[in-house]
């Protein structure tokens, strides 16, 4: 499987971004037996149990302070996550990782969400596939 991070529109706050996203997918393949060999400035090789990770094609948003504003400014980052070349809708969004006024990360496709941010940025993409349904979203 392929796995390509796309950094958005911006300056170093949308690549700092897509290296967060990549550190988080190498300490998930760490942790899950999944081999990854970069073949491509943004493009990486994944084998082994990678079907999980198929629900992380999509475009990923951080709001956060961001560490490269003198002014200590919130800022919103985007970046695209592209397995196995599948096209994206451009306003497909999955997945928000809020850090600052709090900490929480939503699944847009599923509503789901945790505010163990720390675990999942660490590689922990189970607390996000797993978390419970807000209530909200049952029919």
């Amino acid at each position: 499987m392929k796995l390509q991070i796309i950094p958005g529109a911006g300056t170093e706050e949308s690549k700092n971004f897509a290296d967060i996203l990549m550190r988080m997918y190498c300490l998930y393949c760490e942790n899950n037996k999944v081999k990854w060999s970069k073949i491509l400035s943004e493009t990486w090789e994944l084998t082994g149990n990678t079907e999980k990770l198929k629900q992380e094609h999509g475009i990923h948003r951080l709001v956060r302070v961001s560490p490269f504003d003198s002014q200590v400014r919130r800022h919103m980052s985007f970046a695209k996550v592209i397995i196995d070349d599948q096209e994206i809708k451009s306003d497909y969004q999955i997945r928000s990782y809020v850090l600052h006024p709090y900490q929480l990360i939503k699944n847009h496709s599923t509503n789901q969400s945790t505010g163990e941010v720390g675990a999942v940025l660490d590689g922990d993409l189970e607390k996000i596939w797993n978390a419970p349904i807000e209530p909200d979203s049952l029919p």
